[in-house]
């Protein structure tokens, strides 16, 4: 991946989680902690797609990505 692959995956990734409230299955405003737990996710998956590229193993980032999904589900459903 170059530069702008990066870039544009980036971008993408802030739409699918950050931006986007038309996809979210809750009917309530996001609380702090689920807008930190986006941010995390958005940040791992920056990391994991430069392992990607520098050729190293992504499945200790992609357990994270897994872990922090759920705990956004968790209170999700809370809520």
């Amino acid at each position: 991946m170059n530069q702008n692959e990066l870039n544009e995956r980036l971008l993408l990734m802030r739409k699918q989680y950050m931006d986007n409230r038309e996809n979210q299955t809750v009917s309530c405003q996001p609380s702090k902690q689920m807008k930190k737990i986006k941010k995390r996710i958005v940040e791992l998956e920056t990391e994991r797609c430069h392992r990607i590229v520098d050729h190293e193993d992504v499945s200790v980032v992609d357990q994270k990505i897994v872990e922090q999904k759920r705990l956004f589900q968790e209170l999700a459903t809370k809520k």
